[in-house]
């Protein structure tokens, strides 16, 4: 009896530690991986730097293999604290910015919205989902809205 009841306490623990939260504890590489990017942008080989920052704060960075200055990068970062003021001081910013437009993403996330420079030459798109604020940018090619967009519904239903 006492071994079920053990076995039991552990499963619990188990159950809980792997429950809706699994994947709340991963950096920015580990939520979007090269395979990912490599899937949404097939057209491009990536090589992936390091992840800078832990899992409170992480950005990684995808860059095409080969360019030395203007190829086609992906940049994936993750915030889990201070979701709302960061959310909103990042909005503002692109608001204010000379020449950006900012256009609201419904239903992504909690809020969302893509920031595109007057160039057209990236697009960011941000998500606040809880205390949790991913950033994911793609620059330098094509359809780019579309790629940060399914990157960033990746990233979404791995948090």
């Amino acid at each position: 009896m006492k071994r079920l009841a053990a076995a039991s306490a552990a499963l619990l623990v188990l159950i809980t530690a792997c429950g809706p939260d699994l994947g709340s504890g991963l950096t920015a590489c580990q939520l979007i991986t090269k395979t990912d990017v490599q899937k949404a942008i097939p057209e491009v080989t990536f090589t992936e730097s390091r992840t800078i920052g832990d899992k409170a704060a992480s950005q990684c960075l995808f860059v095409e293999e080969g360019s030395r200055s203007f190829g086609m990068n992906v940049s994936i970062r993750i915030d889990r604290t201070g979701g709302d003021d960061k959310f909103e001081s990042d909005r503002k910013r692109a608001e204010s910015a000379p020449g950006h437009s900012v256009t609201p993403q419904p239903g992504l996330g909690e809020e969302a919205y893509i920031e595109r420079p007057a160039d057209k030459g990236s697009a960011t798109v941000e998500t606040r989902s809880g205390d949790a604020v991913l950033t994911v940018a793609v620059s330098g090619g094509f359809e780019m809205d579309r790629q940060a967009l399914a990157l960033t519904r990746l990233g979404l239903s791995r948090l």
